[in-house]
């Protein structure tokens, strides 16, 4: 979570908060991922975003698993009343050991995008593509890097960095910076 009081000529107001948990459950991993961003100028809202996405993870072996995935967005200034993307596919851990882990999946979704200005919704075939890097050079900081992305009728890009460590317990400060391309 963050918050941001800006001062001066104009006054800027920011809140960002985000919830990111992974669970277990013998072969299946649940991620869940939930993110809040809002920002006014001068009393007038400049951002307003609100994400969600889940990934329900079978796995099969030490590599291979197959991925299933949904994912909602709404921006209210990105031209889209909402975009929500659905798949599955096979997903390959290319490295797994205690300091290095990296998985990849590659599979066949369908995208739903609610454009501002119309009434119906557009749904496009899309190929989803995702990749998890994760670094732990030590036992308590953690650097990481996600890719995710769906191509087809326009190209949805998101990529996130990340460095973070553990405060006490399981509660974990987390520093990143997120990229969204949208080619729309």
């Amino acid at each position: 979570a963050g918050f941001e009081v800006e001062t001066g000529n104009t006054e800027e107001v920011e809140l960002d908060v985000g919830y990111d948990v992974t669970r277990m459950f013998g072969a299946w991993e649940l991620d869940n991922l939930a993110q809040l961003n809002f920002t006014e100028a001068s009393e007038v809202r400049i951002q307003e975003e609100y994400r969600a996405r889940l990934d329900a993870r079978r796995t099969y072996g030490d590599r291979w698993s197959l991925e299933n995935f949904i994912d909602a967005e709404r921006d209210l200034f990105s031209g889209f009343d909402y975009r929500i993307a659905v798949g599955v596919g096979p997903g390959y851990r290319i490295l797994r050991s205690d300091q290095l882990g990296w998985r990849v999946t590659l599979g066949p979704g369908v995208r739903f995008d609610k454009r501002e200005d119309e009434s119906t919704v557009d749904v496009n075939p899309v190929l989803s593509a995702t990749s998890a890097f994760r670094w732990k050079p030590t036992s308590t900081l953690t650097f990481g890097n996600d890719i995710e992305s769906t191509f087809g009728d326009g190209q949805v890009i998101s990529v996130l960095s990340f460095g973070e460590t553990n405060v006490f317990g399981r509660l974990k400060a987390r520093l990143s910076y997120d990229v969204d391309i949208n080619s729309d």
